[in-house]
């Protein structure tokens, strides 16, 4: 997999290395078995809130900034990923308030968003119930094999 890190906010995001989420998509991507992402190419922007908030109020209607956002670069509907996947952008501030309001540590939390935006790329969504479950059921089985606990208790 191609992978392209855009900080833009490179301040924020300084105890983050680019190896990090290399080593991290590695390990998600590889346990994503039912995928084969050898050609794939992803985008990950790392931002501030102010930023998000700018992209949330643009392609979702919402003035707030949140967590991460995906947006995939074509339909995903195969196994097999050739070519642009999409982007994954994160908000620095909101994923460390999560973290200390819930009591996650940050880089198991942002290993979560990073699989929750990976699973939006590939077509998951949780606008329906049963859609919700489903991907909670996977985040929970992968992290769970990297050593990282249920995130939704």
């Amino acid at each position: 997999m191609d992978i392209d890190i855009l900080r833009e906010d490179s301040f924020k995001w300084q105890n983050i290395s680019d190896l990090w989420f290399i080593d991290r998509l590695t390990q998600l991507t590889n346990l994503l078995k039912d995928y084969s992402f050898g050609d794939a190419e992803l985008s990950i922007v790392l931002a501030n809130n102010k930023f998000v908030q700018n992209l949330n109020k643009e392609y979702r209607g919402k003035d707030q900034p949140t967590n991460v956002l995906s947006f995939p670069a074509d339909d995903t509907n195969g196994y097999i990923i050739k070519g642009p996947l999409g982007d994954i952008v994160f908000a620095h501030e909101t994923i460390m308030n999560e973290s200390d309001t819930e009591s996650k540590h940050f880089e198991a939390h942002l290993t979560h968003l990073l699989l929750h935006g990976l699973l939006h790329l590939l077509g998951y969504d949780h606008i329906e119930d049963h859609e919700a479950q489903e991907m909670e059921r996977i985040e929970i089985e992968i992290l769970q094999k990297i050593g990282i606990k249920n995130p939704y208790l």
